[in-house]
């Protein structure tokens, strides 16, 4: 049985008592003559990475409101949908949790169906946020499922369509990373489900979702709202532990972006639609109520003219 202990972030809001299962083998004593310079590097590469360039205090308060909804830092062991329309900001999200996961110094996998690892990289740099770094002391790596589609076929998955061999790369790279605590981000499971079979991708989903949550990891998913029947979407959102929604609303002739966190297994979540705007140099910027989450409950009923969610009030899952 695992052991649970309480477990801090760097983040002052995040100590809410969650508790997480430990799944760490012991790592082994670094020699006493490589202490002070391992110290010294780590230290630095700190200081290079802790704060984004550009970012004030001001500005990272506002993605900290992200984890206040979501009840925490992404629990361990966990899977992450994040489901929206088109344009409304899913894969800066999850760039900006994979950066906060690169932070956290935990190793991290980009699988790309959607950009050029380049052009990933050049976005996240965008934002204030200099991948770089980690990609050099090995705790990032690309997994290249979009350049074959382009024509490219080095230093690319060559076939990018066929799932396993695309898990077997993903495993080998995992494990060049250590295999523990790794965070993987698939963006985006469209090309998946549009160019394979839908049991395919489902077994997809769900074999990397266990290898990462096996070692303690967490993935997360990006995934476009009506690119599936809603028999699909409903099926491939009950494979994932945590489904955050984003909204594009028309609002007084002008199109406003609004965030939703639908479930979270093991955390008590906000279920509130927060509006949020994406800046260069910050990246997400939630419009925190001043008070609370005296939200408006009517713009749930409002939001595209959809119903009204079940569970308009704090929950837990």
């Amino acid at each position: 049985m695992f052991q649970k202990v309480l477990v801090g972030t760097p983040y002052p809001f995040d100590q809410l008592g969650v508790t997480h299962p430990i799944h760490s083998p012991r790592r082994a004593p670094i020699p006493s003559d490589l202490r002070d310079s391992w110290s010294g590097l780590e230290k630095d590469l700190l200081d290079l990475t802790d704060k984004p360039k550009g970012q004030s205090d001001e500005d990272r308060r506002y993605f900290r409101g992200f984890y206040e909804l979501l009840g925490g830092s992404l629990p361990d062991s966990s899977s992450i949908l994040i489901a929206g329309d088109p344009g409304s900001g899913k894969t800066t999200l999850a760039q900006q949790i994979l950066y906060d996961e690169l932070r956290r110094s935990r190793p991290c996998v980009i699988v790309t169906y959607d950009s050029f690892p380049s052009g990933i990289l050049e976005r996240m740099t965008q934002f204030g946020w200099d991948p770089r770094a980690y990609r050099l002391i090995n705790k990032l790596d690309v997994v290249d499922c979009y350049s074959a589609t382009a024509g490219i076929t080095e230093g690319v998955v060559p076939h990018p369509f066929d799932l396993t061999n695309v898990s077997i790369h993903l495993t080998t790279v995992m494990e060049r990373l250590g295999n523990y605590n790794v965070t993987i981000l698939v963006d985006s499971l469209m090309p998946i489900f549009s160019e394979t079979e839908n049991k395919h991708a489902i077994g997809f989903i769900q074999s990397i979702a266990a290898k990462v949550k096996k070692n303690g990891g967490r993935m997360v998913a990006t995934l476009t709202t009506g690119a599936l029947s809603s028999e699909q979407f409903h099926k491939a959102e009950s494979l994932f532990d945590g489904v955050i929604e984003l909204r594009m609303v028309e609002e007084h002739h002008s199109l406003h972006r609004y965030l939703l966190v639908r479930k979270m297994d093991r955390r008590q979540i906000i279920p509130k639609l927060v509006q949020f705007d994406i800046i260069d140099g910050i990246g997400i910027k939630l419009k925190m109520p001043r008070v609370s989450f005296g939200w408006r409950r009517n713009i749930l009923a409002r939001v595209s003219g959809r119903p009204r969610l079940p569970g308009t009030d704090l929950v837990r899952h």
